[in-house]
């Protein structure tokens, strides 16, 4: 009995062996059966899901969704015209709703999930897929031709796809049930393009995104005929879903090339260098995303030895409202930062009690902030040197080496008072050796001035009839600052602010009445998708003491923004920004 036993084990032990699909070198082993969550209009009997498990997928319904969530499965799968179904309005729309849907799908990808689009009425989907990254540039455009052609012939999605000879066309020996092709998409440098209709559009894009993969389809392959009713076109069908279970695999696997990467390529990373990392408006990420914020500061923490980040620039707005949930998620990503590397933060106008109706310069942001970066064993590395009022980080500096310099952070309030301002002047004078850095949210606007109320010149997100103006100390925008602060000192080389909407970007080159350039600086991207997508500004010193490459990076996303607004070279001691 035991010796059969002892077979049946054997037998079945290599049986399990050579079902399983070989591992090639250097590829992840993955056992087991994968997972689909699905969404699809129930009224057409469920075909998407029934050929999912005829595939070989376990499929389950994808969950509704009042808040982010974490998505525990494989495959991601919107059917094709989901958007129809009645329930879609409480899925995946409302505004608060479909950005917690979105998000919820976008961060699945990101940690390496594959989800796949299949097309949607044009009217559902203006502007493209929300759950979709920008830098994807995914756009929908009315599918112009129902013929398909092949584009990447070696690509796992379209193995065994039946062509004409030299064309690429896809033969469909039957009759499609219509619409077939409903919903193509514009051509995207960002994607790698498997197929295309016969009027040039994309029919097949597949994009990276951090460590998972997203894919849109203009073609309905769920609501092909099945087998009985055409058996060449239902064999597509099912070739199409089998190839998906196969590319899903391989993607677990980590046997999937990388689409290429389009347009400028980042700066190279050079050793020997040292970086400084600003991290720009964050209120979207502590009211609503929370791990994007995470992220960041995970991302800080783990290279911060390898790009020796001598310090962290927060440029205000922590919060969107200054309720107790929202400073608490800004205290628990800022917190990845203790003891790691120092940090210098200065307050938003979001950061203020007078949101709650108050005009006060009152803030949370030493109750929750300041035990953050101070009091624990170290502290000397993250610890303020000086206050303007001791024990509140509403107005501070901070001194750190590298590079073999001595350098200065002037961490000031959002609209500094005029006794802040004296205050950094004498902090500047008794350090004529350091050089200066200005902290502060709003100083430059998008159109690459300075905020300057007395110029009448209209600028969104200004000082005009800001209530501070009333309090005592008024405020001090950003031409007031250059003149009575920056300017004036020697020292002083860089200028770091957020606040301001549209792009969120502005950049400028000065020269202070001693002849220094002062670099001046806008990041803010929190009107992009999810409050900012996760981008980071990265200041990386080159070796001869001159050179400074800026970058722009997302950890969440995995990429990098090249364009020349936010890839460049600057020289410290010459006016001018260099493209790469």
């Amino acid at each position: 009995m035991c010796r059969g036993i002892h077979r049946l084990f054997v037998f079945l032990s290599i049986v399990s062996l050579l079902i399983q699909a070989p591992v090639a070198k250097g590829e992840r082993p993955f056992s087991g059966r994968l997972k689909a969550l699905v969404y699809e209009n129930p009224g057409g009997g469920r075909p998407l899901s029934k050929q999912l498990e005829a595939a070989g997928f376990k499929v389950r319904k994808l969950p509704d969704f009042g808040y982010p969530r974490e998505l525990k499965a494989d495959l991601v799968v919107l059917g094709s015209f989901s958007a129809d179904d009645e329930g879609y309005p409480r899925f995946c729309t409302g505004r608060t709703m479909r950005e917690q849907t979105a998000f919820s799908l976008l961060e699945f990808v990101t940690k390496g999930g594959v989800l796949l689009e299949l097309p949607q009425q044009e009217t559902q989907r203006k502007g493209g897929p929300p759950f979709s990254p920008e830098f994807l540039e995914i756009e929908h455009s009315r599918a112009g031709s129902g013929d398909l052609y092949v584009v990447d012939p070696d690509h796992i999605l379209v193995r065994g796809f039946p062509m004409e000879s030299g064309t690429g066309k896809v033969v469909f020996p039957g009759t499609p049930r219509q619409p077939w092709i409903q919903d193509a998409y514009e051509t995207s440098p960002a994607c790698r393009e498997v197929l295309r209709t016969g009027s040039g559009q994309s029919a097949l894009l597949e994009g990276k995104v951090a460590e998972g993969r997203m894919l849109f389809s203009s073609a309905a392959y769920d609501l092909l005929e099945d087998e009985k009713e055409d058996e060449q076109t239902g064999d597509l069908r099912s070739v199409f879903f089998k190839n998906l279970y196969d590319y899903v695999l391989a993607h677990k696997r980590g046997a999937l090339s990388d689409p290429a990467q389009p347009g400028t390529p980042p700066l190279p990373s050079n050793s020997n260098i040292w970086s400084l990392v600003i991290i720009p408006d964050t209120q979207k990420y502590s009211q609503k995303y929370p791990s994007i914020f995470d992220a960041q500061t995970e991302w800080i923490k783990q290279v911060a030895r390898e790009k020796q980040v001598a310090y962290v620039l927060h440029v205000g707005d922590f919060v969107e409202l200054p309720t107790e949930m929202q400073w608490e998620n800004a205290r628990r990503s800022m917190s990845r930062l203790r003891g790691v590397v120092g940090s210098a933060v200065v307050l938003g106008n979001h950061d203020y009690d007078s949101d709650r109706g108050e005009v006060t310069r009152r803030s949370q942001i030493n109750r929750y902030l300041r035990s953050v970066m101070i009091n624990f064993p170290g502290a000397k590395i993250c610890s303020p040197s000086g206050w303007y009022k001791r024990g509140e980080l509403d107005n501070a500096y901070y001194e750190f080496e590298a590079g073999g310099r001595e350098w200065i952070i002037l961490a000031l309030e959002y609209g500094p008072r005029d006794q802040v301002v004296d205050w950094a002047n004498t902090v500047l004078d008794e350090n004529p050796d350091k050089l200066g850095i200005l902290l502060t949210h709003a100083y430059l606007h998008y159109d690459d001035t300075r905020f300057d109320l007395e110029s009448g010149k209209k600028q969104t997100c200004s000082f005009d009839d800001h209530p501070f103006l009333t309090l005592e100390g008024g405020v001090n925008e950003g031409e007031k600052l250059w003149k009575k602060l920056v300017s004036p000192h020697r020292n002083m080389r860089f200028v770091f602010c957020g606040h301001v909407l549209g792009d969120g970007i502005a950049r400028l080159a000065s020269r202070g009445v001693n002849g220094n350039v002062v670099h001046q600086m806008l990041v803010n991207y929190q009107m992009n998708r999810m409050g900012g997508e996760g981008f980071l500004r990265i200041l990386e010193f080159q070796p001869d003491g001159n050179s400074v490459y800026v970058k722009t990076y997302s950890p969440f996303l995995d990429v990098f923004k090249t364009d020349e607004e936010n890839q460049f070279i600057l020289d410290l001691n010459a006016k001018g920004y260099y493209t790469f």
